[in-house]
């Protein structure tokens, strides 16, 4: 879907991309080669993005290091994704049709500010990527055609939770009514559902009925959701949509009297899943995932952790097998918290990575190529105390401490790290003075050594030059190569355990 926007737009979402995700300066060089464009363009796109977001972020230049993008602590990326997205006359078009539909070309030309010749040649452009995703937008009047009606609605509730988040709502329904609904639902169905697939839920099921008011059906098959399983027993699909009939009043809404079952068909995504075989498929695979993750780390689980992660991963599957394309359309909440995840938990993030593409390889289903980033989300949120557990069990890496300032300037040094990095380090000051010419014998052997100067008796060691007091950018950097260090201490540590055997 990133084909839909204009060449402009998606190189400088591209261009946010790269400043967000780098850990510290990127050169403009560099921007300009991955970004396909000169570096002045890059210098361009910035004072754009800066513009146009002032109170979002700032992009400090330096001459020496590059680009450097710092976010305001008042204010998220993900509100300039969604700006971006609301800029781009492609999906102003999309949206006017989903909320407008059956409009002719005249109408749509006022409603979106657009003159013929441009709304022909969206036209043209949307449908290659649309496509992709089984539909069609078909004009004169202008409406969504799929084979699919689902597909249709799947496609809008993402792009809506993608471009409107959780803080704002662009439909005519109450949002509070529609909550309460979705909390009816995660409560019946025993969901444990996060926020954000609260908010999704909440998108579908305005999208859905919006659909429906429309006049557009799905097809059903009545027999799949005549029984339902909740939380208080089992009870018949007339008398649970009996029970959500106060909901949908309080809406305003005029409905066909078979709303119910084109409803349910969209709506309740996880009941295709509740049969036995996909329920057991579902079940040997988070047992082994979790299996991997416990042994490979020593870590515990309870039960209540336990339960959750494998409702969070039902869902992840379900969804997949109703709408199996890709989610999002330029922005992903779970590539950047995947992201933190894998360079602050590296073994948590290669062992669940590592069981994950088995389970993809013996399975055909994506739980690695499309859901890593994600499965790596849920895990983080429902572990309970799983960030402690994966401190306490990482070996510590021995640092030596040196500085041609003194003794006194180690220990500083000394205190900052052991400050920072507590228990996964030991940390030995120098004590002999750098007056002299130290020799290699003299310095005690260690994974690491810090200084504040290039050693050149210390060639073939690991060492980390870093300022006199350290920066950011050494933490950062010191932190990678600790944990890279822990990484191979843990895979010696076991080969040597399976070598015993």
């Amino acid at each position: 879907m990133e084909r839909l926007l204009s060449t402009k737009i998606a190189r400088r979402i591209l261009l946010l991309n790269w400043l967000y995700g780098a850990e510290d300066w990127i050169t403009a060089e560099r921007l300009a080669t991955k970004l396909h464009c000169s570096v002045k363009t890059v210098f361009k796109d910035c004072d754009y993005i800066e513009a146009n977001w002032k109170n979002y972020l700032t992009i400090d230049v330096s001459k020496r290091n590059g680009l450097k993008m710092s976010l305001s602590s008042n204010h998220s990326v993900h509100d300039i994704y969604a700006d971006i997205l609301k800029s781009s006359d492609a999906f102003t078009l999309l949206e006017a049709v989903f909320f407008h539909p059956n409009q002719d070309s005249e109408e749509l030309e006022k409603k979106c500010f657009m003159s013929a010749s441009t709304l022909y040649r969206l036209y043209r452009k949307i449908n290659l990527p649309l496509k992709e995703r089984n539909l069609r937008l078909e004009r004169n009047p202008f409406f969504l055609y799929g084979e699919d009606e689902q597909e249709i609605r799947y496609f809008f509730s993402y792009y809506f939770v993608e471009v409107y988040g959780v803080h704002r709502w662009p439909f005519k329904f109450k949002k509070e009514a529609i909550l309460r609904l979705v909390k009816k639902l995660n409560k019946d169905f025993q969901l444990y559902l996060s926020d954000i697939r609260v908010i999704h839920l909440a998108f579908s099921i305005a999208v859905t009925l919006t659909r429906i008011e429309q006049g557009y059906t799905s097809p059903h098959e009545a027999e799949t959701v005549a029984v339902l399983r909740t939380s208080v027993g089992a009870v018949t699909a007339e008398e649970y949509a009996n029970e959500l009939l106060p909901f949908i009043d309080e809406l305003g809404l005029t409905l066909s009297s078979d709303w119910y079952n084109d409803f349910s068909n969209t709506v309740f995504w996880w009941l295709p899943c509740r049969k036995k075989a996909d329920e057991k498929k579902i079940q040997q695979s988070t047992d082994f995932l979790i299996d991997e993750i416990q042994s490979s780390l020593h870590i515990t689980i309870d039960d209540q952790s336990l339960l959750k992660i494998k409702k969070g991963i039902q869902n992840i599957y379900c969804l997949h097998q109703i709408y199996p394309h890709k989610k999002h359309i330029i922005y992903s909440r779970f590539f950047y918290s995947g992201k933190s995840i894998k360079q602050n938990f590296i073994l948590f993030s290669a062992f669940t990575s590592k069981a994950l593409a088995k389970l993809e390889k013996e399975s055909g289903f994506p739980w690695k190529t499309m859901y890593l980033n994600e499965i790596l989300h849920c895990l983080m949120l429902y572990w309970q105390e799983l960030p402690a557990q994966l401190f306490k069990k990482r070996s510590k890496v021995s640092i030596t401490v040196l500085s041609d300032l003194g003794r006194e300037h180690a220990e500083v040094m000394s205190s900052i790290i052991k400050m920072v990095f507590t228990n996964n380090v030991i940390v030995t000051t120098q004590n002999t003075s750098l007056l002299n010419t130290p020799k290699k014998e003299l310095v005690e052997k260690s994974d690491l050594y810090v200084s504040n100067h290039r050693i050149q008796y210390l060639a073939g060691e690991r060492v980390v030059v870093v300022e006199d007091i350290l920066s950011q950018r050494n933490i950062i950097e010191l932190r990678k190569i600790i944990e890279q260090n822990q990484l191979r201490a843990f895979k010696r540590e076991k080969r040597e355990a399976m070598i015993s055997k």
